[in-house]
């Protein structure tokens, strides 16, 4: 069987027509595809996750030590097999890296690390991505050095690094309860507590370090918007400042997501830029997105909605804040008997595309990017070696666009499955379809001509459009490709959306 792909060069051309003596002799077709506006279905790197204990040994994780009788942590938190995310239908799933044994450890012991590593490794043998966070406490603050914490950074990212192809992002961690970045007090007395240029420092140096010790193709999200703005904004007295790109990978986990207008203190007053209003933090990250326009990872976890302010039954601002913010994935786990209770009873009323439905069910449907296929404008015919153009237009039905660099190629595929041939999509960009409140679609991928692949033999072929992922070694994977919300395109042996079928001439 082959399956080669070839990374040919591209032309973009500025008309939506085959331009006639550049393509091979083509009768054009214009397809138009019948949307999907109900089903929920899975699609790589958004939703829902699930939490496991990706360290599954008690030696260095006393959280999976069933005799310990620790609160708050699933008896099934330790499966590999990761069912409950799975029989979901979940693609996330979400770790803590407890580092509560090893506070006055310099050097992290080589079993943890060990076992992060295959924990990772059965996240790619079970087809799902991962969020991790390091946390040092769980409860009480902890005073760490900075140079401990540091070195246990370098550590555990290297084992990062290593399985960086299912990572989905990373959060900050290390500072604070549960790694939060709140009461604490870990690497300076409690005096400097929030406040002062030093504690900003060692927050900025904590990022630093985290973002050049891991790849550029790792999300790294913060806990709280003022220290996300801080570092966003200024550069402490004798610091290297971020890169343009380095600040493109920052993003925002709300952990009391819908508790109330200030999320728990998540948006409160106080620390450092006290001057700034609820509100102002609010918009802050409402307007948050890359240098290049593209969305920035937003996720985290629920809190309880019944808070006086916030009292949200109906599931309304659940859709504001989610589109507001372009959400991209949400703990389904904590708080999952009464947040998820009354999302699942809250009835949506029809409205635009969006069904009538409950608000746990359009939430499935759109969080994070959910990509329709309006049309595409293809020839009927092509010939091995030559030109061949073909161009779509796109639509963006979910609350955020795809976050993290993905390709694209033309599949031309044998009607016997024997022959499996891609053209990659260099000038294609799908971060650009943005969701949410930056919306700007439908987007329009005008006229691409690549060369038809001169080892096809004659006969008919399915045409399609593939996103796998970026990592070479999940290319191959169904379940690491995005299908589109389409009716009957989807490929699922493969993992492409199916245009048409067209005639390979030689």
């Amino acid at each position: 069987m082959k399956n080669r792909i070839f990374a040919m060069g591209v032309i973009l051309v500025l008309v939506l027509s085959i331009i006639p003596g550049c393509a091979s002799a083509s009768k054009e077709i214009t397809t138009e595809y019948e949307p999907d506006f109900e089903t929920v279905f899975s699609n790589p790197e958004r939703s829902f996750h699930s939490r496991y204990e990706i360290i599954d040994d008690p030696a260095v994780n006393k959280y999976v030590d069933a005799s310990k009788n620790i609160d708050g942590f699933n008896s099934d938190a330790t499966d590999r097999t990761f069912s409950r995310a799975k029989n979901k239908g979940n693609t996330l799933i979400h770790s803590y890296i407890h580092l509560d044994m090893f506070t006055e450890t310099d050097q992290l012991p080589q079993a943890l690390l060990d076992n992060l590593a295959s924990g990772l490794d059965a996240t790619r043998d079970a087809g799902l991505k991962i969020t991790v966070r390091p946390a040092y406490t769980w409860e009480k603050p902890t005073l760490i050095p900075e140079e401990r914490i540091l070195a246990h950074i370098e550590q555990i990212n290297a084992v990062i690094s290593d399985h960086a192809d299912v990572i989905m992002y990373l959060q900050a961690g290390y500072l604070g309860n549960w790694g939060e970045w709140h009461e604490w007090h870990q690497t300076l007395p409690p005096a400097n507590q929030y406040y002062g240029e030093s504690e900003f420092a060692v927050r900025y140096r904590i990022i630093q370090k985290i973002l050049k010790t891991t790849p550029d193709s790792i999300p790294l999200a913060m806990r709280y918007p003022n220290h996300l703005r801080q570092i966003l904004e200024g550069t402490p007295e004798g610091e290297t400042p971020l890169t343009t790109a380095q600040k493109d990978r920052l993003g925002f986990h709300n952990d009391s997501f819908l508790a109330g207008f200030e999320d728990c203190g998540t948006y409160g007053s106080g620390w450092w830029d006290g001057q700034f209003s609820l509100a102002d933090k609010r918009q802050w990250m409402v307007d948050m997105k890359t240098s290049q326009g593209f969305n920035t990872l937003f996720g985290g976890e629920t809190q309880d909605m019944n808070q006086g302010d916030w009292d949200d039954a109906n599931g309304i601002k659940l859709q504001e804040e989610m589109f507001n913010l372009n959400c991209t994935e949400i703990n389904e786990d904590y708080s999952e008997k009464h947040i998820v209770d009354i999302w699942m009873k809250a009835a949506l009323e029809a409205e635009g595309n969006d069904p009538a439905e409950s608000a746990y069910t359009r939430v499935k449907r759109k969080m994070g990017y959910r990509l329709r296929l309006i049309d595409a404008t293809y020839g009927s015919v092509a010939k091995t070696g030559k030109d061949y153009a073909l161009s779509f237009n796109i639509d963006n039905d979910g609350y955020a666009g795809i976050i993290k660099e993905r390709p694209m190629y033309v599949v031309f595929e044998s009607l016997d499955g024997a022959v499996f041939e891609a053209v990659a999509l260099p000038d294609v960009e799908v971060r650009s379809w943005v969701g949410g409140d930056i919306y700007a679609g439908p987007y329009a991928v005008l006229a691409q001509t690549i060369t038809v692949p001169e080892g096809l033999a004659a006969g008919k072929y399915k045409l399609g459009l593939w996103l796998p992922d970026a990592a070479e070694g999940l290319q191959n994977r169904p379940e690491y490709s995005v299908r589109f919300a389409n009716l009957d395109i989807w490929n699922a042996d493969r993992g492409y959306n199916e245009l048409g079928t067209i005639t390979v001439k030689k």
